[in-house]
């Protein structure tokens, strides 16, 4: 089964750091590649991380102050996808 590559291309809103010009980043996200979800649950100092292995399911999370973070099955190194400050 040969690797599949998904190219996606983010515009990642940091609304205190926005930027007018700013170009969206191209991301290759690999099949084996994981997401880390970090954040503190809703109208709480409890943090809470997990792991998953699909960009949808990472994507469609319902954040309170947190990050979604891409994990490279080569090289083991984060990548930040997306922040959410509330």
């Amino acid at each position: 089964m040969e690797n599949i590559i998904l190219v996606i291309s983010l515009i990642i809103m940091n609304w205190s750091k926005f930027k007018e010009n700013s170009m969206p980043k191209t991301i290759e996200i690999k099949s084996g590649d994981k997401f880390l979800i970090t954040g503190y649950y809703y109208n709480s100092k409890k943090k809470f991380r997990m792991i998953v292995d699909s960009w949808a399911y990472a994507n469609q999370i319902n954040l309170w102050n947190g990050h979604v973070w891409l994990i490279s099955k080569e090289t083991g190194k984060k990548t930040l996808l997306k922040t959410v400050v509330n």
